[in-house]
């Protein structure tokens, strides 16, 4: 995994982690698509810093929470 940019390498870290926690359980979405709509950066080559503070943030709430509030917003209408 050495050819990845770091930021690839520390989203595959979060969303590995988010997994275990039960979020694909919960939403059925894919993080990591999740996380460039969110950031606007869909079809980037790598994740931005700013997105990967956002992944950290996310899992951070799920961790705490259990859930995400932009993901339920969304679920919601």
């Amino acid at each position: 995994m050495s050819n990845y940019h770091r930021n690839t390498k520390r989203l595959i870290q979060i969303h590995d982690e988010i997994i275990k926690l039960g979020f694909a359980d919960k939403y059925n979405l894919d993080f990591c698509y999740e996380i460039a709509r969110a950031s606007g950066e869909l079809g980037a080559d790598y994740p931005s810093d700013e997105a990967i503070k956002l992944a950290e943030s996310w899992l951070e709430e799920f961790r705490k929470t259990g859930k995400i509030k932009t993901l339920e917003a969304d679920e919601n209408g």
